[in-house]
């Protein structure tokens, strides 16, 4: 398969499971497990790629989700900023049904309440650019999850280095530690365009800017204290559900240990 067909290929899978749920697979865990590294590193972004297919289609029907800022910047990485982020994480992961019988098949979604791994991202991005947050300093990307499924995250530019917004974590991590092969993401420079991970990279020189002091709004929290509510979906993902509880108690114990082999190795909570 050429690079080219594999990058297309990774546009339609997306891990859609909710946090310590995920697909068992037949796979040395280890050898994603996260590196020790320094807390602070950046993302080296290359040259230009293809965009997914379906976030140009997203582009076209929500053209506010790709305008570029009038200047690029980094978030100061305070306490504020720390506990935004977070509570937009989790709100978004709260608020959206796994999606697993449509995974990768669905347009993303600013507004939808069940979905994958591309309506986790996209919301959470669009939340924090309604907080104020500047558009250059988040970034979708796409990465390979250790199960070697093609998955869709949030990256923020931080004065301390990229972090990551997952539906797959309840946590903020530093992008070098969370076991993914990181493949591409958003331009800084026009979020309508993308481009390749190189790896490691220097820290960036853009303009530090502190986000403004004000937090989610009141029905945004809500989503995490109506979690338990049942949440709009199409009739079919319930049948899928059941049909997931299947598993066995092999299957339970895989998927457990494969979690606890990434999350350990994180590092404090951001």
């Amino acid at each position: 398969m050429t690079k080219l067909a594999k990058l297309f290929a990774l546009v339609g899978l997306c891990g859609v499971w909710a946090p310590h749920q995920v697909i068992s697979a037949p796979l040395n865990v280890q050898r994603w497990a996260p590196q020790e590294s320094l807390h602070g590193e950046w993302i080296s972004d290359g040259e230009f790629v293809l965009a997914p297919m379906r976030f140009i289609r997203f582009c076209i029907q929500n053209p506010a989700e790709c305008k570029a800022g009038e200047q690029t910047a980094v978030v100061a990485l305070d306490d504020f900023a720390r506990q935004q982020m977070n509570e937009v994480n989790q709100a978004v992961n709260a608020r959206i049904a796994p999606a697993y019988a449509s995974a990768g098949n669905l347009d993303w979604s600013i507004t939808r309440t069940y979905g994958d791994c591309n309506d986790y991202a996209v919301q959470k991005r669009h939340r924090l650019l309604e907080l104020g947050w500047p558009a250059s300093a988040l970034s979708l990307a796409v990465v390979v999850t250790p199960f070697g499924e093609g998955h869709l995250i949030l990256t923020v530019r931080t004065n301390r280095g990229d972090v990551v917004l997952d539906n797959l974590r309840q946590k903020i991590v530093s992008w070098n530690r969370t076991g993914y092969r990181f493949i591409k993401r958003q331009s800084k420079m026009s979020p309508a365009y993308w481009v390749e991970v190189k790896g490691k990279g220097l820290p960036s020189t853009d303009r530090i800017i502190a986000v403004n002091a004000r937090g989610p709004s009141a029905p945004f929290n809500a989503a995490i204290e109506n979690k338990t509510e049942a949440k709009s979906q199409p009739p079919h993902l319930n049948a899928d559900r059941e049909a997931d509880s299947t598993e066995t108690d092999d299957q339970t114990d895989l998927k457990q240990t494969a979690v606890e082999s990434v999350d350990t190795a994180e590092p404090e909570d951001l």
